[in-house]
């Protein structure tokens, strides 16, 4: 069946093959591989269909590369703030980025160059923000 492949040869029901494996979708019958990975901004959890399968859109605050099994945190310093992203982007100056968001501002006494998470700069003594 679709969603199934099987590289072993001879078998007697269609319950002998295996679910099309997380990363990829099976679009066919007969298949002894994978059709190909799922799409990037999409997770394939194992026996899609489809390279981009309804309901497994990467959500806001992950992304998911070609052929991602499941969507993978952005990192502190990094954030992407829409669905189907294929990569998170570096937090802004003056921003700090936690849990895959842009969090907030700097907070008073600090800067917070590019990238930056929970590892905010204190103000060099004589200057502000």
């Amino acid at each position: 069946p679709a969603e199934h492949y099987s590289a072993t040869p001879g078998l007697s029901a269609s319950n002998q093959c295996e679910k099309c494996t997380r990363g990829h979708y099976c679009n066919s019958t007969g298949l002894t591989l994978p059709s190909g990975l799922c799409s990037a901004g999409y997770y394939c959890p194992e026996g899609q269909s489809i390279p981009t399968p309804t309901g497994y859109e990467c959500p806001v605050g992950h992304y998911c590369p070609e052929g991602s099994p499941e969507p993978i945190p952005c990192s502190n310093g990094t954030f992407t703030n829409q669905t189907f992203a294929s990569e998170c982007y570096i937090c802004l100056e003056r921003w700090y980025c936690v849990g895959g968001f842009l969090t907030a501002m700097c907070p008073p006494g600090y800067y917070c160059p590019r990238g930056t998470g929970y590892n905010w700069k204190p103000c060099p003594v004589g200057t502000y923000s």
